[in-house]
């Protein structure tokens, strides 16, 4: 429930042309399923469990990645690997996601719980190819920056080296 996939639905009832895959399985999984049924909505497709074969296959195809979380994540490992893949990410502005997803840069942010405004930001994407595509090449870019394993390794070299630095300073400070 707090991952907000009753609002994914919601919204995509508003969605035309665009089929939703919803990766994964949970408690909700047949509730979920009976909605999509008696609401006739034929562009969502539950793959329920994945490979790492099928979940590569699926984020090298995906458009954009939908995170409609309703409560506070600190920092989900699926919006980088998205970056990874060069996949924009519409989310709500809870939690970590509005210092992680910068608006119409890297993705879109929508109000928590609010289908009708993850409706709009989709449907924004879908009305702007050309915006959208420059998305795609600033979340490259920005996976590049800050989350590749090179550059991970160079920040965290950084913080053990200063770490050393200053308990080397204060043992002279001390005269050990």
């Amino acid at each position: 429930e707090e991952k907000g996939v009753c609002t994914l639905l919601e919204a995509w009832k508003e969605i035309g042309g665009l089929t939703l895959k919803i990766a994964g399985d949970g408690p909700l999984a047949s509730e979920l399923k009976a909605y999509v049924k008696n609401n006739n909505m034929d562009n969502v497709e539950f793959l329920g469990f994945i490979s790492d074969d099928q979940y590569h296959e699926c984020m090298q195809g995906a458009k954009f990645l939908v995170v409609p979380s309703v409560c506070y994540e600190n920092f989900p490992r699926i919006v980088v690997e998205a970056y990874s893949y060069g996949v924009p990410v519409v989310t709500s502005f809870l939690g970590s996601f509005p210092e992680i997803v910068e608006e119409k840069e890297t993705g879109l942010l929508f109000e928590p719980a609010n289908s009708r405004d993850l409706a709009k930001k989709v449907q924004w994407v879908l009305a702007h190819e050309t915006e959208f595509c420059s998305m795609r090449e600033n979340v490259r870019r920005e996976y590049r920056e800050k989350y590749s394993n090179r550059n991970n390794y160079k920040i965290l070299m950084d913080i053990y080296n200063k770490a050393i630095g200053e308990s080397s300073q204060k043992e002279l400070q001390l005269g050990r």
